[in-house]
């Protein structure tokens, strides 16, 4: 996966601000720019409106928290992590770079995967 531009900088101007799109949410919390994948890896529930409170994300259905960092379960129903992503500030534009450990496929289709995995 090459570089991906997601949403402008100034939809996340503020803490708590967020834009969610193509299986992404991205958030600002306490000044720094976190990505992670929008669907919930246990139930698929979504993330998109999930609180953030300190670089965590809690999934609204379970409870389950999830550290913004490296997407670390760090309570809840499930032990597995949230795909994270690396994000950068590109001037005007906020950019999803692309990670070693990522899968090689298209992200959407890596989301559905781990979502169809968890629900088994």
């Amino acid at each position: 996966m090459t570089v991906q531009p997601v949403c402008p900088l100034a939809a996340l101007a503020s803490d708590g601000d967020r834009w969610t799109g193509d299986g992404v949410t991205v958030v600002r919390d306490r000044g720094r720019l976190h990505a992670f994948a929008e669907q919930c890896p246990h139930g698929g529930a979504s993330l998109a409106g999930a609180p953030v409170h300190r670089g965590v994300v809690t999934c609204p259905r379970h409870g389950a928290r999830f550290r913004l960092s490296d997407g670390t379960a760090l309570s809840g129903p499930t032990r597995t992590p949230l795909p994270c992503f690396d994000v950068a500030d590109a001037g005007a534009g906020v950019l999803l770079l692309p990670r070693e450990r990522r899968p090689r496929r298209s992200l959407r289709a890596w989301l559905s995967a781990r979502v169809r995995s968890a629900r088994r």
